[in-house]
């Protein structure tokens, strides 16, 4: 017998991500940032357009792991369990028009995914409460 497993696919939005390290740098230097043991997570309301007044909607997502995370294995797992992270939690707490860098710091590949989910959503929470606050004052 085979268990058929289904996402409703509506309320996962397909992740845009960061394309340029120009996004990867403004989200460090003028963003909210969230941290804990695991993993780390910056959250900035994204440049309007020259050409537009009104910010792209979309929510992008950037994923890093230095090499002080471990080798390009290591790297790269720890890369694949942030990207389910940001899958599973993005859309609860995500702002439109913002984007969000998750930094993987060097023990998120050997923590327990409960945790890491528990970390993640914490940070995010946190991320977008000062984002809002912060949307506020401008």
């Amino acid at each position: 017998m085979l268990l058929q497993v289904s996402l409703e696919t509506d309320t996962l939005p397909s992740m845009h991500i960061l394309p340029t390290r120009a996004d990867f740098l403004w989200a460090a230097n003028k963003g909210q940032k969230a941290g804990g043991p695991h993993l780390l997570i910056q959250g900035v309301r994204r440049k309007r357009s020259k050409l537009s007044e009104d910010p792209d909607p979309r929510v992008r997502v950037g994923f890093t792991a230095s090499k002080k995370v471990g080798n390009a294995v290591r790297r790269a797992r720890a890369k694949r369990r942030m990207r389910e992270l940001a899958r599973r939690n993005l859309p609860a707490f995500a702002l439109p028009g913002h984007d969000y860098v998750f930094i993987a710091r060097d023990i998120v590949c050997f923590a327990d995914f409960a945790i890491l989910e528990a970390e993640a959503r914490h940070c995010l929470a946190k991320v977008t409460k000062r984002l809002v606050a912060d949307g506020q004052k401008s």
